[in-house]
């Protein structure tokens, strides 16, 4: 039930693993080609970046869900946030256009599970019978942290006149 999930370690981890993803997911993604351009890349080379990356998040999502049949979603969460989060680190450091691209591709490649294996690890923890209550009790809280990351990165440019900053948080944060 909610509460006896409400007095786990697993729920309190997978809703930290949720947010942080999410958070540093939705920051990159709504700000990634004006981070580009930012950083001197033309309008063309960023949104070219910004298509790869969304192809390659696309095409993971056959191979994340094969994986998750054969390996533990403890592992595999990790697996696809933590290579996100290094590329993030890259572009944070992006000097020319193939590291852009090569931000886009490990950042899609790896971001392209995240979505299903948090929605499996739910399940895989706590069960199916009350997963829609656990995930409404969870939901609210890792959504509106979640929100607040793009919110943030925008927030941070106005200040700063750069993404550099909120960009590392995120990189640290996955």
């Amino acid at each position: 039930t909610p509460r006896q999930a409400l007095r786990t370690r697993a729920f309190w981890l997978i809703l930290g693993s949720w947010t942080l993803g999410f958070f540093g997911i939705g920051s990159v993604v709504i700000h990634q080609v004006a981070y580009a351009q930012d950083k001197g890349f033309s309008l063309e080379t960023a949104t070219g970046m910004a298509t790869l990356f969304a192809a390659c998040a696309f095409a993971t999502r056959l191979p994340w869900g094969l994986a998750s049949e054969r390996v533990h979603v403890r592992w595999l969460v990790p697996l696809s946030i933590v290579p996100a989060g290094l590329a993030v680190a890259m572009l944070v450091r992006v000097q020319d256009v193939p590291m852009l691209y090569t931000y886009a591709a490990v950042a899609g490649l790896s971001i392209g599970g995240v979505p299903m294996l948090m929605s499996m690890a739910w399940a895989v923890y706590f069960g199916r019978r009350h997963q829609g209550a656990i995930l409404g009790v969870a939901s609210p809280i890792g959504n509106g942290i979640a929100m607040v990351g793009p919110l943030f990165a925008g927030w941070m440019w106005d200040l700063t006149g750069s993404y550099d900053a909120p960009f590392t948080i995120v990189a640290v944060g996955m």
